[in-house]
This record gives structure tokens, sequence and C-alpha cells, in this order.
């Protein structure tokens, strides 16, 4: 059975009266799968309303309608110009954002548009291939592909191909001192807080405080800290090892004060980093 392709049409439009430009979200074409329209049409709705910067509104049935007679996209998914602005002035939109699920080979390219509808130019667009054999599949890329259409996090595709991202793993033994390394981590490469379904997680282990003694240079606090990285699929475990320090010359408490200070420049961040980002998206 030949695999139609899905268009879901995003209008971006202004109300007169409203702080927040108004999202109308519309799914058309036929499914992929069953249910995968509509799911992806909530996916996206919800992923711009939480950015913040934009209100969800009701389903425009009249928008939507016209972009199921197909007009808007030429043959070979050009955008036609005046369909766009006919669009833009029924819909009061100033832009118009255009995803597509299509297959590719045996597998799907989840694609995103946003098109000015006064100069008919994209502004940006998007790409996410995926299987799309389960409900994690779905769920990442549809959060993969909105995430760098609105540039929400990097997405820069891995180096070494391994990919499927990284997610924060369940620490129960979370203290002040891997809390603030893991801050400090996610700063440095991309962590979902979602549930892991490819790729890794990743943990850090360390103690509740760091160790401080008398040595000849004065107080000195150290802590010896573990990178945990977990494969979502198999369980496979590595561990990288690594230890911030901080001292001082004059008491316990301004070495600590330096060992939390220290933790940002630890030699290991270049180790940890490198490792985890074979696995970024």
């Amino acid at each position: 059975m030949k695999r139609l392709p899905l268009f879901l049409i995003i209008l971006v439009s202004a109300a007169a009266f409203a702080q927040k430009p108004a999202v109308v979200v519309g799914a058309v074409g036929a499914d992929p799968k069953p249910g995968l329209r509509k799911a992806l049409e909530t996916q996206v709705k919800a992923a711009f309303v939480k950015d913040g910067r934009f209100t969800a509104v009701t389903r425009e049935e009249a928008v939507l309608s016209m972009l199921d007679s197909e007009h808007v996209y030429q043959r070979g998914g050009a955008v036609d110009d005046s369909q766009i602005r006919l669009l833009g002035a029924q819909s009061g939109a100033r832009y118009v954002c255009v995803l597509e699920i299509a297959p590719l080979m045996d597998s799907y390219m989840m694609s995103a548009q946003f098109v000015d509808i006064e100069s008919a130019n994209i502004v940006t667009m998007a790409n996410v291939p995926s299987a799309l054999k389960n409900e994690g599949d779905f769920l990442a890329a549809s959060a993969e592909l909105v995430s760098r259409l609105l540039g929400t996090k990097p997405a820069e595709s891995s180096k070494s191909g391994y990919g499927n991202g990284i997610f924060l793993a369940e620490n129960k033994t979370a203290n002040p001192v891997s809390g603030k390394l893991l801050t400090i981590l996610k700063q440095k490469v991309p962590i979902s807080d979602g549930t892991c379904v490819g790729g890794v997680t990743a943990a850090i282990e360390s103690p509740a405080e760091p160790a401080c003694a008398e040595s000849m240079v004065g107080m000195v606090c150290k802590a010896d800290v573990s990178l945990v990285v977990t494969q979502c699929k198999g369980g496979k475990r590595s561990v990288l090892k690594g230890n911030v320090t901080g001292s001082d010359k004059t008491s316990a408490e301004a070495a600590k004060k330096q060992f939390e200070r220290n933790m940002e420049t630890a030699k290991f961040w270049g180790e940890w980093t490198k490792e985890l980002e074979k696995w970024a998206k």
C-alpha cells in the first residue's frame, strides 16, 4: 500500500489585542499511520505554547478547508506565493509553518518550514528523520522538530553517528555537589528530562561534600566524582572518573568556596562532554 505524505499547517497570527501571537495548528492530508496526524497536531500545539512566545487557539475550519485543497503547495513541494498570501489575508496570519511527514525508504522524514506570508520566503526550516516504530520514536522526533524550528536547543548531528539523545537519569542520591555538577553539564550538552527510549541516560555520582584536610599548602578540599552513562537499550554502562580540588592557606571554609569555583573549570569536563556528544541528536 502506497504511503502518502502528511501535511500539517501551523498558521502563526498576531491577534490585534493580544500580547502574544496566536498559533492555529491544523492537520490535513493522509495519515502515514493511524492517529499520527492528530497526535502530531497535539504535540506541536503544546510545544508552541510551552515555548512561551505564542498562545494556542481552536481550529479554524475555514482555513483548514483551504489548506486541504492542496493549493498551498505546488508540485515538488514548492510554496505557491499567491496562495500563501491569500491564506494570510483570510486567516490574519503573518507566518505559515508547514510540517510534513513523508516516507523515506523504510523510514520517515519529518520536516518543517516557516514561511513569511508577505514575501513568501522561507524564514527557517528543520528536518528530523525517524523510523516512527513506536510512541517513543514519535515523541522524540516531534519534540526535536519543534526544538530545531524554534531554536530552543542545539540541533547539530552527532559526529559519531550514535545519536538518539541524552536523558537525565533518575538519581536518588542527589546532593549539593552532584547537583551543581549536573547543572554545569546541562550547559555544555543538551540533556532531556523525558523518558529515555534511545540514546543514553547521564548521572553524576559524588560525595555530599568534599573532604577537607590540612596540607603543606594550607587547607585542601577534594572530592572524587563520576559520570555514569547508561545506554537505554541494552543497559550497557560506562563510568568516567574525575576529581575536584580547592585549596586555601587560611581556612577550610575558604578552601570549600574555591572547591565550588573549581567545579566549572575541572579538567574532566573535556572528556565527559566528548563522551556525551556522541549521543547528542
